[in-house]
């Protein structure tokens, strides 16, 4: 036999769980923004920031010390670069390159775009190379800054580094990534530095 509520409890009860489910309802119903204070574009920043990065912005820059007479680099020789293929400089400068570690935003994007790999993939590769013999992988550092610092002090040096925390600075300049065909690029890394 089933036992029954007294019917004032019951309805105490039937009180509680109006308020409860009306208390429900208010949180779900999705908050708007004043018209002054909605987002003025798709990624949500104004149009007016300056500082303000489109999508299709890369969120890395690449940088090389200001010794390096190389104007534009194509995504495909910077990779072959960041794979150890290459390593000289046309004028025969040792290539050091430089990037923050594997589990940075900034690294993990410039790995996926330029490389055309995930950070894990690109970590086994050097790991493998590293246990063959030939080449221990890109230095990484923790900061931008510590990035630039290696830059400026090694003319062969490149870095990737975070966009938004580049600052002018002696020593060092910022390299184009062009996309244009291999024809009209300039001179870039030495083809007979090409490991196979």
């Amino acid at each position: 036999m089933r036992s029954r509520l007294p019917s004032s409890l019951g309805s105490d009860h039937m009180r509680g769980l109006a308020v409860l489910l009306c208390a429900l309802c208010l949180l779900a119903v999705p908050a708007t923004a004043a018209p002054d204070e909605r987002p003025d574009t798709p990624q949500g920043r104004p149009q007016d920031d300056p500082n303000a990065k489109t999508a299709d912005e890369p969120t890395y820059l690449l940088i090389v010390n200001d010794e390096n007479d190389l104007e534009e680099i194509s995504p495909e020789d910077l990779a072959q670069v960041y794979l150890g293929k290459v390593t000289l400089w046309e004028d025969n400068t040792r290539i050091r390159p430089a990037m923050l570690p594997d589990d940075d935003d900034v690294t993990r994007d410039f790995v996926s775009v330029i490389v055309e790999r995930t950070a894990r993939q690109f970590r086994n590769y050097w790991r493998k190379r590293l246990f063959a013999g030939r080449g221990a992988g890109p230095k990484t550092f923790r900061s931008t800054a510590k990035v630039i610092e290696f830059v400026i002090e090694y003319p062969g040096a490149v870095g990737v580094i975070t966009a938004s925390e580049y600052v002018e600075t002696p020593g060092v300049r910022p390299l184009s990534i062009v996309t244009d065909s291999p024809e009209d690029a300039p001179a870039s890394p030495a083809p007979e530095s090409r490991e196979d």
